[in-house]
């Protein structure tokens, strides 16, 4: 029986293969996994970020009303001056 490098190489490709499959495929997963968490991560401080984008948003509205009654700015408005409505305008009686 003769054995030729050929055969040798072949056999021990193969051989190498065999054992690198299953590493390759651990690893794969094990990045797949990590993208998976890394993405999960993002997306919770993106939600974070956007519910307190909200909140701050909500303390500003309320803070320019509270600014506004402070100020009578609500009375101003309401006074008929200029282009300003008229709020003292009633509508016509009807028969």
């Amino acid at each position: 029986m003769r054995v030729g490098g050929r055969q040798i190489d072949d056999a021990v490709a193969e051989a190498f293969l065999a054992e690198l499959t299953p590493a390759g495929l651990e690893a794969a997963l094990r990045a797949a996994e990590q993208l998976e968490s890394d993405h999960d991560s993002v997306l919770a401080q993106f939600r974070r970020e956007v519910e307190r984008a909200e909140y701050e948003a909500q303390r500003a509205s309320g803070a320019i009303a509270q600014s506004m009654l402070k100020t009578g700015w609500s009375r101003e408005v309401s006074k008929p001056t200029g282009n300003r409505v008229c709020t003292n305008w009633k509508p016509p009686v009807r028969n």
